[in-house]
């Protein structure tokens, strides 16, 4: 079980909470978007062949590191769930 920080104490969370608060991330949304524009491209155009499962993760995969770095960027970053907000350096 993981643990987040509230209001100076720790509190348990479960992995569902955890998994549902990474779906309605940044860095999932942004992924997503473009795995799935990548899979209607490849379908349009037809293009792909064997490697379509490989082309749409590495979108999916380019997408969330867009859109952690740009949530990140927009000084968002405390608002981004536990699991996908980067550690800050120590003081």
């Amino acid at each position: 079980m993981g643990w987040q920080e509230h209001s100076r104490r720790s509190v348990p969370i479960s992995s569902r909470a955890r998994v549902l608060d990474y779906l309605g991330s940044a860095p999932n949304l942004v992924g997503s978007g473009l795995g799935l524009t990548a899979l209607l491209i490849i379908a349009i155009a037809g293009l792909g062949g064997t490697l379509w499962p490989a082309l749409v993760l590495l979108a999916y995969a380019a997408g969330a590191v867009i859109g952690r770095l740009s949530f990140v960027s927009t000084g968002h970053g405390e608002d981004m769930p536990a699991g996908t907000r980067p550690r800050r350096a120590a003081k």
